[in-house]
């Protein structure tokens, strides 16, 4: 195949399907060698045939060589026993991919949907969303088993079945009545497939199921949100002998969504106090400790300590370090919201002394809290005893310590005292360590006050990004820097050019929503048209190289990448070196920009970009309309 060349591949397919039909049936070396001709060819020549020959040779031990080939080969598919034996195997769970299937006749995807379903019904719930995922399926009757598969037992199965619908969202074309049918499916499926999984982590598939959530409030114009159902999901958990699992899962929810909206939380707050309350007297249940302080420290309010700091919560015999961990987030998170109310009452200083003995003697984690507390007066003394105490420590303890450390530093001139201290140990901290503590730079260098910090804030980003590459609180914290000094310095450059080449090379596989952030951050180093900022001038050369990764997401996925390609285009009349610089990067990817605009949701502003950019005509070159 090789030797022959690409023009030479009709000609041998054809004689391939000539061996596969003289073969005696017998001798298997020339229907096997066809196989192997058939196989190699790449991509494969429109040729027909192939299936009806195919059919007498199942049984004899290579039916899924067979079934590539007839996939590969499709024409005729649909009325030959080669097509009755591959939906069979589909139905039957023996198939988990359906390559090419865009080449298949419509018929036949029908009939392999149809035989995806039947597969799930009978316990087959991996391979039937894996089919599902690769074949067309716009019609409703999918969501029902789709929601169904959400629920398979094994977190594999979920996780593929997250994926099909990750698939369906993007089919839904903003279709408002579709998307609330679809929805209606979806989301009580949703926290069923969240549930906590004793045997497997759950971790990767929530997010992506937290992905799924994201996606929607991009896939309809309604806006469709699962609050409303965690906090029902919720309620009926608690009720009666309780569903630990079901109210574990709905907090977990709760929790993401409280990141963003705080408001309308008090309902949640006093469940997360109830659950806590009721762990008190109950060994175990680490994830239900674990998510209701997650809820707390996004929602942090002054009750909730005396229940943090009760020590039968964090009895690490029984519940491990994990929720000490999640029991300091939600203390330091508490004890920052409720400062001055504390200091008002009279209490902040003893609770502080308490915190910082209880941390001396082995709860590290609460050190934070304390210098939260401390964080008005002098907590410099507190931070630099942290400091040597890490200096001080043995092997075993240094990493927990220096996790302590990190957690001190809730000022920028204690940032700038101990920076030194805390760069020599960031890689002894875990990276989610690393993520929080470059959230907490960012927002000291956001203060323009302390500008000396945005250098060593964005050093610190670009270290910590290859261990949390595409993690949104990461995202979040450039697009702060970016704000804080795109006006009077190119500082940020290097970390906007590192996610600009990761999101090309891995945007594809970013939740929604973290394609999302990382565009709004490009969008934000963008000057206004006029303005020359210094760090618009640095990246000029680079914004070309995410247009064409937001193009190809667009074109299957909502994507919101239209306002970038505003921001660009506001500079197309701009005769200076920078306006020529940003124009010709939108030069450089008129197809991407195209279909950017093409697929956007807001077709006011599109047809308003389009024209500035000269391509309200198909086929048209970019350029600036001079007839605007």
């Amino acid at each position: 195949v090789q030797l022959a060349g690409a023009d030479a591949a009709p000609a041998l397919a054809a004689r391939a399907a000539e061996l596969l039909g003289a073969a005696e049936t017998t001798d298997p070396a020339k229907w096997l060698v066809a196989l192997d001709l058939l196989d190699a060819l790449e991509p494969p020549p429109p040729i027909g045939g192939v299936c009806a020959r195919l059919g007498r040779f199942l049984g004899r031990d290579h039916d899924d060589r067979l079934f590539e080939i007839a996939l590969r080969f499709p024409p005729g598919i649909e009325d030959s026993t080669i097509g009755q034996a591959v939906e069979a195997a589909v139905g039957n769970g023996l198939v988990h991919e359906v390559p090419g299937a865009a080449r298949l006749p419509a018929a036949f995807n029908r009939r392999l949907v149809a035989a995806a379903l039947i597969a799930a019904e009978r316990g087959h719930a991996d391979a039937a969303a894996s089919v599902l995922h690769d074949l067309p399926t716009a019609a409703d009757e999918v969501f029902a088993p789709a929601a169904a598969l959400l629920r398979a037992p094994d977190v594999a199965a979920r996780a593929t079945a997250a994926a099909l619908w990750s698939k369906l969202i993007g089919e839904l074309g903003g279709s408002v009545p579709r998307c609330a049918v679809a929805f209606g499916h979806f989301a009580p499926a949703f926290f069923a497939a969240a549930a906590w999984h004793d045997a497997e982590d759950v971790a990767p598939l929530r997010e992506l199921l937290w992905g799924l959530a994201c996606e929607w409030r991009l896939a309809s114009a309604s806006r469709p949100s699962l609050l409303p159902l965690a906090l029902r999901e919720l309620e009926e958990a608690l009720q009666g002998a309780g569903d630990w699992r079901r109210a574990e899962a709905a907090l977990w929810a709760l929790s993401r969504y409280a990141k963003t909206m705080t408001e309308d939380m008090k309902v949640v707050v006093d469940a997360c106090l109830m659950v806590l309350q009721q762990l008190l007297t109950v060994p175990g249940l680490a994830p239900l400790a674990t998510s209701a302080c997650a809820v707390l420290e996004a929602v942090p309010c002054a009750r909730a300590l005396g229940l943090l700091l009760d020590t039968r919560l964090v009895d690490v015999r029984h519940r491990g370090e994990d929720v000490c961990l999640a029991v300091a987030g939600a203390v330091r998170a508490c004890c920052a919201a409720a400062r001055d109310e504390l200091w008002a009452q009279g209490t902040a200083a003893q609770l502080a002394e308490e915190l910082q003995a209880r941390a001396l003697v082995g709860e590290d984690w609460l050190v934070g809290a304390a210098a939260e507390l401390l964080a008005g007066t002098d907590v410099q003394p507190l931070a630099k005893q942290w400091a040597c105490l890490c200096a001080q420590a043995p092997p075993d303890k240094v990493a927990m310590r220096a996790q302590a450390l990190f957690s001190t530093i809730v000022r920028a001139d204690v940032c700038l005292a101990l920076w030194r201290d805390c760069a020599s140990m960031l890689h002894l901290v875990s990276p989610a360590e690393r993520v929080r503590f470059v959230l907490r730079v960012a927002d000291f260098a956001r203060d323009g006050s302390v500008q000396e910090l945005a250098g060593p804030a964005v050093e610190l980003w670009v270290a910590t990004w290859p261990s949390a590459e595409g993690d949104e609180d990461l995202i979040a914290a450039l697009e702060q820097l970016v704000r804080a000094s795109a006006r009077t310095s190119a500082v940020a450059a290097p970390a906007v050019e590192l996610l600009i080449r990761d999101f090309g090379a891995a945007g594809d596989s970013w939740a929604p929503h973290t394609v999302a952030s990382a565009l709004g951050v490009i969008e934000a180093s963008v000057a206004s048209a006029g303005s020359p900022w210094p760090l618009t001038v640095a990246l000029a050369g680079f914004y070309g190289a995410a247009l064409h990764p937001a193009a190809a997401l667009a074109a299957r996925q909502p994507v919101a990448a239209l306002s970038l390609v505003g921001a660009l285009a506001s500079w197309a009349r701009d005769g200076s070196d920078l306006g020529r610089g940003l124009r010709q990067s939108l030069l450089a990817q008129e197809a991407a920009v195209r279909v950017i605009v093409e697929r956007a949701e807001d077709q006011r502003l599109a047809r308003r970009i389009a024209a500035a950019l000269g391509l309200s005509a198909p086929g048209s070159a970019l350029g600036v309309c001079t007839a605007c």
